[in-house]
């Protein structure tokens, strides 16, 4: 499988990508009766996220293969979303007890991740459970503050797509308008073109939203925008669903790409 990998990155940009994903690690929760078990979870996850990136800049010595990371953060993620654990969610926030206790927790950067993950991991079943998760009727989180509506409504339509249900959504992406609405509408027209199958406008709308994520996305202090998270898993899907080739992204995208089995082989040794 192909991925948007580091080559996008200056020297010094590297650095500070670098700098900050080394810093979750060996950050590992060890999980306890006194632990948040949301908390310990998605942090996990992120660890695995950073791992992975980690192993993009060729900076993974020490650290699981890439090929583990995907398969432990799969797990993670199932965890997260589909865990025993959230039945009890509502005692880490007991003034929200009018929310359905198991979705009542952060959940669209987690959501992010977990799919990153199951998606690159090629495990189409666990993508699928992730994809269930997601309710037409939900809410973001008060700490997903950062997400607009249009945001929310992108990652509800991407969760419909892997469910085949998207074409309730189709016209409502369309007609997100406002400042804060670029983002979900270069995603959407690229989700639009991949459940169309149309490889070509998928791969030039794919592009469109990789040169915004260039210019407006990429922070240092971010893990999933180290890995560009959100083109990674429209470009994975592609792949998985037959929309496009490999000739044709290494085409549409040149050297921005590389192949995710020249990460897996990486030593576990110091």
């Amino acid at each position: 499988m192909l991925i948007i990998a580091k080559r996008q990155y200056s020297d010094a940009e590297a650095s500070g990508v670098l700098t900050n994903l080394r810093q979750y690690f060996p950050h590992s929760i060890e999980r306890n009766p006194e632990h948040d078990l949301q908390a310990v979870i998605s942090g996990n996850l992120s660890e695995t996220v950073a791992a992975l990136a980690l192993h993009m800049f060729e900076d993974g010595n020490g650290l699981p293969n890439a090929r583990e990371c995907l398969r432990e953060g799969t797990a993670l993620g199932l965890e997260y979303f589909c865990g025993d654990w959230r039945g009890g969610v509502r005692q880490f926030d007991r003034r929200k007890s009018e929310f359905d206790a198991g979705y009542h927790i952060m959940w669209i950067d987690d959501l992010r991740n977990a799919l990153l993950m199951s998606v690159l991991n090629e495990d189409v079943q666990a993508t699928a459970k992730l994809a269930s998760w997601v309710r037409d009727d939900l809410e973001p989180h008060p700490h997903d503050r950062e997400w607009s509506a249009a945001d929310v409504l992108y990652y509800k339509a991407l969760a419909a797509h892997i469910r085949g249900e998207l074409a309730p959504y189709l016209a409502v992406l369309g007609e997100t308008k406002g400042a804060k609405t670029k983002r979900a509408r270069l995603l959407g027209a690229a989700l639009n073109e991949l459940a169309a199958g149309d490889g070509a406008e998928f791969l030039k709308a794919l592009t469109k939203y990789v040169q915004y994520w260039r210019k407006s996305e990429r922070r240092p202090n971010r893990v999933d925008h180290a890995l560009c998270a959100d083109g990674n898993i429209l470009l994975g899907l592609a792949q998985q669903e037959g929309v496009v080739s490999a000739d044709e992204i290494r085409r549409a995208f040149g050297d921005l790409v590389l192949h995710l089995d020249k990460l897996t082989t990486a030593s576990t040794d110091p």
